[in-house]
């Protein structure tokens, strides 16, 4: 799993997900170099376990991979809290509810996350209100019931819609 956040505010802005990742991926970045930061939490194999769940050595683990139904590697995060980092890869833990600061993990205030959630509604609002604005602009248009002028106005409000 890789995590991008905001340098400046400890805001996750994005994340690739995944226990392992290609070079492709790790060379990615998500917003400036200059105001993100990623961590990258990579995965290991902690035990090794065969088709009855007991325990057996990494080298007999090699020996019967590909050979032998059932046997296993049990993978486990290299980070300071694993839990943390199973339940946000499982989803069971919200990863919204937290932002990194000096590449730790922080639980955001109620406030932090009741002011990101109104920022949101704010945002989806604006954009339900653009796209009214942009049918009953297309339809006037359609319908030819504008002068031309208003056409070049409308015209002129969707560049302006879309350069924002």
């Amino acid at each position: 799993m890789i995590i991008f956040y905001s340098k400046q505010t400890g805001e996750i802005v994005g994340t690739i997900d995944g226990r392992i990742h290609t070079e492709e991926q790790l060379n990615m970045w998500i917003g400036d170099k200059n105001e993100t930061e990623r961590v990258i939490i990579n995965w290991k194999p902690k035990r090794f376990l065969d088709e009855n769940d007991n325990e057996i050595t990494e080298a007999k683990f090699k020996q019967l991979r590909g050979k032998k139904k059932g046997i296993r590697a049990v993978w486990e995060p290299e980070h300071e809290n694993p839990l943390l980092i199973k339940d946000l890869e499982t989803h069971k833990v919200n990863l919204g509810k937290f932002k990194i600061i000096k590449g730790k993990f922080e639980k955001k205030s109620k406030e932090e996350i009741d002011n990101k959630k109104k920022s949101m509604e704010t945002l989806q609002k604006s954009q339900e209100d653009r796209a009214t604005l942009v049918i009953d602009i297309k339809a006037k248009i359609k319908d030819k019931d504008i002068s031309v002028e208003e056409r070049l106005d409308a015209v002129a409000t969707l560049l302006d819609m879309t350069s924002r």
